[in-house]
């Protein structure tokens, strides 16, 4: 999920997932340890939180909080595939795509 809305947290103080509507016997479970979670089970891990620079000079920093919402092999295969993934590069083309409609 890509996002450019202020995060709703919940009283956890995590953004809560849901299925198809919020309600409470739809919510996703946050989990601490993903690879000892049952195989078919979704969950949603705790994030990663970073923080990217435009500049090597460390201006025009970007925040960032990853979660990874899916049954185990999901989350397996998307945290690998997110370490190719350019911060910078992919919000740069966000906001470009929302201010060019």
């Amino acid at each position: 999920m890509k996002t450019q809305f202020d995060p709703d947290y919940g009283e956890t103080k995590f953004p809560e997932f849901y299925y198809v509507e919020v309600a409470d016997r739809n919510r996703i479970p946050v989990i601490i340890d993903w690879k000892n979670d049952e195989e078919d089970k979704v969950s949603t891990t705790l994030p990663s939180i970073g923080k990217a620079y435009e500049n090597v000079d460390g201006s025009n920093a970007i925040e960032y909080a990853i979660f990874f919402v899916g049954n185990r092999k999901q989350i397996e295969l998307y945290s690998k595939k997110i370490n190719k993934v350019d911060i910078v590069e992919m919000m740069n083309s966000t906001i470009k795509d929302a201010t060019s409609k």
